[in-house]
């Protein structure tokens, strides 16, 4: 029942889905995506059991399942961190509330249960991995309460839709408090502490969720309503069968019917069966099978390693055994690499590795001198003699007398001269410009120089010049002080005093100054006219503009005393005139005559002194010298004595330079004049305690660190990371392992995903198809009631008030390829041969020729009642002379049922004529009759005529139809039909029944007369959908019992038929008679005829009249009648 229930939940929610009233939203994460910026760990790392229910996805922590207690498992054990302080002021800095919202958690959060289909879903779904709330198994819930005052709220302080309080209620107190919920789903608050059974939510479907339909919460819709009663007719003609007893023959009873129209579309009754509930087996994905204890699929992971690293199945690790580089060793205990270390020392220095030795653990080696120095061990340093060295270049030589370096003196002019210790040469007496050396007087002279316009005169010793006197007009006007103020009138010979003001300079053409504490006086105006720049303190200028004439303008300007800058324009501040005009001389020349000016001037002489008394003008000489400088005391030109790099020694008269004391690359000790150097260490130093050079010891430890305190090298365990490796990131070294560890790449067939250890496998929830829903009891997927047993493949649907199905498909025979019949050739050998002039047949003869002949039994053409192949009437022998006037008796014999049978339904009203033919005088030929079941047939045959005429014309009623039927019925008996005729009884009885032709019953007849042999079965007609509906008994029928009998015991005496007889197969017997030569080749001595002689002309006479009688009696019986 439990399953039933589930099957109609699934069908509604099937329902919902496909009509669109449903939809999951998609998730804005992935199971991939990492879980926030701050971690690497995916959440599919971290969590597992992804389930999406009513457009969420919830998950639990990994260490629910796996009981690790390390990441990633344990990233979402969440703990509500509520602090001290924040018990007691309500600041709350980090609590499990406060990393939600700085996004640690990523998009995922405490489980929100809000209402109790959530909640029943929760404890189904993970309560297996649910305790007690008070203890680690159990899990934080979207509620919270802050600090104060305020209730419980969901941790974003919206509302909760649901609670699931204990019966005392949630706490009211201040405190803030964090809600848990174990496997009974009551709510417990003020718990702190890790939570290893975390259930979180996603908003959405994420991409790795499966979703969860549980029939125990959803309430299923009503059932569909009953379909209504099938229509036999709403398909009609659409068949279907099944060879239901494996018989080979689809034509028994039972085995073809209709099909029948249903709600859920057409149904085959034929070997159907009820639908049952049905378990099928979960799909894993390739590669998983089912176990049955996880109820999920496993599979056994490829655990792929990096380059080096082995899969370690204990840990669920690559590992690698530590490698230290350059064959270093790996000390476990220190967890590092270490090797010896290699002391280099440089070239020429050896490592002293002897513990013993004052120099050991150094590099050393002797003391060495250059240059060919040798070592002194007492003064720790090398010494050698010195070499001399004078300036060659300049011509000195070493002097090994003197100890000096010396050479002569050098004189580029003149001689070297001994006494005064210099180059010396006579001087060249020069004059100045214009003066020449006059030897007798030891000086030099030139004549007087006199103005231009003058001549000397020897008597006066003066230089004279007459000229005209120049009339030159004088100011006149009275002195007069002037302020320095704007609009002063007028100036001449002014006395300025101005106040102190800032410093400046001025250049004006004719102006002055007010200068601040300072004074001017102008003595005349000439003095103001000729001034042309003033420098002083000043902030007034004044300028002074006379006209050819003599009228004169003062102007004045105010300034600005800082920059300069004018304050305003010029402006006018007094004028005057000139008031006389007088001849005037130059300063300095006498008026003479009135009107000339005389100037007596005294001679010049430039450069020189005059000398009146010989009216010359006269300058000393003075000594020149070509080099050198003149020296008074000698008299003489003289040039210091050259020494290049050296100096002149006066005593010796010879250029000394210093003389170089060659050490080369040693230094010189002046007191013991000596060359030394230190001792020679390449590379080293001298180390003056030991008398050794010692050189820097390289620790050479490769890529190793060397560590004095462990007297080795050292290096960290570095972990090779093979870089197409997925997980070499993870790659670390493990102290407790000593080895180096990655995560593992387990590479899982599509569709699972790997589960950690404790598990170790890859899983996937087991697949059952769209309708099938997994049953952890039954370790299999429950299909539904609608289910078919015989297979999924074939559809459930109502018939006769249960869910049947069938596996046999409905379709059309009438369509094209639906149906394969078999035709038997019945013709027989006529004796229509060629003949000669006295009619003897000039074709082939046969004796005793056979006619193919073939029967149907029961089947899906004659009827499941009719077994056309029985008759309970015989051909006689007397029905002619061969098989062909028995087959005319039998066709009008079966001309004469049809007419009974189809003439008895238009009476009652079971048949209507559609169609009427007749001849051009309008006698009835044949007429076309459909029967209520859509069945149509066309009467015809000479023997029928005129009954077709009486039904055609109207006439009703019983007694027409049976004058006319007598009527011809009593045309039909004379001596060669009669015993044909008879069998009019059984062709009703067939046709009544639908199906038998006058093939099968001539067929009936002469079996049932023992004229014919049995050549075997062969299907007639065949549906390929189903197989044979209808089979016919296939026989060689011969004219007489007689002629039968010698077929079948003559035919294996002849080699013309082997073998067995040569019948043929059932589809082509092989009826032909006996040629002339094979008849007379019979030994009818072998034959035996007992079975003929005994019917032959048997009570002939009363069975004619027996037969009549029957005959219209049961045509009077069956057709006048009137219908009840």
């Amino acid at each position: 029942m439990l399953f039933r229930f589930a099957y109609s939940i699934l069908y509604a929610v099937l329902l919902l889905s496909l009509s669109g009233i449903t939809g999951t939203a998609q998730a804005v994460v992935s199971c991939q995506d990492m879980i926030s910026t701050a971690t690497t760990y995916r959440y599919i790392d971290a969590l597992t059991f992804f389930t999406e229910f009513n457009g969420k996805t919830y998950a639990i922590a990994k260490s629910a399942v796996s009981g690790s207690q390390s990441l990633p498992d344990i990233y979402y054990d969440f703990s509500a961190n509520i602090s001290r302080e924040y018990l007691m002021t309500g600041t709350d800095t980090a609590s499990l509330k406060r990393m939600l919202s700085l996004g640690q958690f990523g998009a995922a959060k405490p489980v929100s249960v809000d209402s109790q289909q959530t909640l029943d879903f929760l404890i189904k779904r993970y309560g297996a991995y649910l305790g007690a709330s008070s203890s680690e198994k159990s899990t934080y819930i979207d509620a919270w309460k802050e600090f104060g005052s305020v209730g419980f709220t969901a941790i974003d302080g919206s509302g909760l839709a649901f609670t699931k309080w204990p019966a005392a209620g949630a706490y009211a107190g201040q405190d803030p408090q964090a809600v848990v919920m174990g496997s009974d789903g009551i709510w417990a608050s003020g718990i702190d502490g890790t939570r290893s059974s975390q259930i979180v939510e996603f908003p959405g479907k994420l991409d790795c969720a499966l979703s969860y339909i549980d029939p125990g919460t959803i309430t299923p819709p009503p059932p569909p309503p009953p379909p209504p009663p099938p229509d036999p007719n709403a398909i009609n003609n659409i068949m279907c069968g099944q060879d239901l007893n494996n018989n080979g023959y689809a034509g028994d009873p039972g085995e073809v019917a209709n099909c029948i129209q249903t709600t859920q579309g057409q149904f085959c009754p034929v070997g159907s069966t009820e639908c049952v509930e049905t378990y099928t087996a979960p799909v894993c994905p390739a590669g998983s099978t089912l176990e049955t204890t996880r109820d999920m699929c496993q599979a056994t992971a490829q655990n792929i390693c990096g380059s080096g690293y082995t899969w370690d199945a204990g840990i669920d690790k690559c590992v690698k055994n530590v490698i230290c580089p350059e064959n270093g060793t790996f000390n476990p205990v220190a967890d590092r690499c270490e090797k010896l270390v290699q002391n280099d020392c440089p070239v020429g220095y050896v490592y002293d590795a002897n513990p013993a030795s004052p120099t050991y653990d150094r590099c050393v080696k002797s003391a060495t001198c250059a240059d060919g120095g040798a070592f002194v061990v007492a003064k720790d340093r090398c010494e050698k003699a010195w070499m001399p060295v004078c300036d060659t270049a300049n011509g000195y030589a070493y002097n090994a007398a003197t100890g000096k370096c010396e050479r002569s003196p050098i004189c580029t002019y003149g001689s070297y001269n001994a006494t005064y210790n210099i180059c010396a040469q006579p001087f060249v007496p020069s004059c100045p410009g214009g003066y020449s050396y006059n030897s007798s007087r030891g000086r030099c002279e030139k004549a007087p120089e006199c103005p231009l316009g003058t001549t000397y005169n020897g008597v006066t010793n003066k230089c004279d010049a007459i000229t005209s006197a120049s009339s030159q007009q004088v100011l006149a006007c009275s002195p007069k002080s002037f302020l320095c103020a704007s609009y002063a009138d007028s100036c001449c010979n002014v006395n300025i005093s101005c106040p102190s003001g800032p410093q400046g300079q001025v250049s004006v053409v004719a102006n002055y100054c007010c200068l601040g504490s300072d004074s001017i006086t102008i003595q005349s105006p000439l003095n103001l006219l000729s001034r042309t720049e003033l420098t002083s303190t000043g902030y007034a200028l004044s300028a002074l503009q006379c006209d050819s004439v003599g009228n004169c303008s003062y102007y004045f300007m105010d300034r600005y005393c800082a920059d300069g800058s004018p304050a305003s324009d010029w402006m006018l501040s007094g004028s005057f005139t000139m008031s006389s005009t007088q001849m005037v001389c130059p300063q300095g020349q006498a008026l003479i005559n009135g009107n000339q000016c005389l100037s007596a001037t005294n001679p010049t002489c430039t450069g020189g002194n005059f000398d009146p008394n010989l009216d010359v003008c006269w300058a000393a000489y003075t000594p020149t010298c070509s080099q050198g400088t003149y020296d008074s005391a000698s008299g003489l030109c003289v040039l210091a004595a050259s020494c290049p790099n050296g100096t002149l020694n006066t005593a010796t008269d010879l250029c000394e330079a210093t003389l170089t004391r060659d050490c080369g690359t040693y230094s010189f000790d002046a007191a013991a004049n000596l060359c030394f150097s230190s001792p020679v260490c390449a590379n080293g130093a001298y180390d003056a305690s030991l008398n050794v050079c010692q050189a820097t010891l390289t620790r050479n430890c490769g890529t190793y660190s060397w560590s004095q305190s462990d007297f080795k090298c050292l290096q960290p365990v570095a972990c090779p990371k093979d870089p197409a490796f997925s997980q070499a990131a993870t790659t670390t070294f493990s102290a407790t392992l000593d080895k180096c560890v990655s995560d593992v790449q387990h590479d899982c067939p599509a569709g699972t995903t790997y589960t950690p250890l404790p598990i170790g496998k890859c899983e996937a929830v087991p697949i059952c198809s769209a309708a099938g829903i997994y049953n952890p009891q039954k370790d299999s997927c429950f299909e539904g009631f609608n289910t078919c047993p015989l297979g999924t493949q074939y559809a459930c649907m109502e018939y006769q008030g249960k869910m049947q199905c069938s596996p046999n498909p409905c379709f059309n025979p009438g369509a094209p390829g639906s149906e394969v019949t078999t035709t038997l050739d019945e013709s027989m050998l006529q004796d229509d041969g060629p003949r000669d002039p006295n009619g003897q047949c000039l074709g082939q003869i046969y004796i005793f020729n056979g006619k193919a002949s073939r029967c149907r039994p029961p089947g899906m053409t004659v009827g499941y009642i009719n077994n056309c192949c029985e008759s309970d009437k015989v051909a006689s022998e007397d029905t002619g002379s061969n098989i062909q006037y028995a087959a005319q008796g039998i066709q009008m014999a079966y001309e004469i049922g049809q007419v009974a049978y189809y003439g008895n339904a238009l009476v009652t009203g079971a048949a209507q004529i559609s169609a009427i033919s007749t001849t051009a005088t309008g006698a009835v030929t044949s007429m076309t009759v459909v029967t209520a079941t859509g069945t149509t047939t066309t009467l015809s045959g000479a023997a029928a005529t005129g009954a077709y005429a009486t039904m055609a014309s109207g006439a009703t009623g019983a007694s027409a139809l049976g004058a006319g039927l007598q009527a011809y019925a009593a045309a039909l008996f004379n001596p060669a039909t009669i015993a044909i005729a008879i069998v009019v009884m059984v062709v009703m009885k067939v046709l009544m029944g639908s199906g038998c032709d006058q093939g099968d019953i001539q067929t009936g007849m002469q079996n049932a007369a023992k004229d014919c042999h049995y050549v075997g079965d062969y299907c007639q007609k065949k549906w390929p959908l189903v197989g044979c509906v209808q089979k016919a008994k296939s026989y060689c029928c011969f004219n007489s019992k007689m002629a039968r009998i010698i077929h079948e015991q003559g035919r294996p005496q002849l080699q013309s038929f082997q073998p067995n007889g040569a019948w043929g197969v059932p589809e082509a017997p092989n009826c032909r008679g006996f040629t002339p030569d094979e008849f007379q080749a019979l030994d009818f001595s072998r034959i035996d005829l007992s079975e003929y002689f005994e019917d032959v002309q048997k009570d002939l006479a009363t069975k004619i009249d027996g037969s009549q009688q029957t005959i219209m009696q049961n045509i009077q019986n069956k057709y006048q009648a009137t219908p009840k």
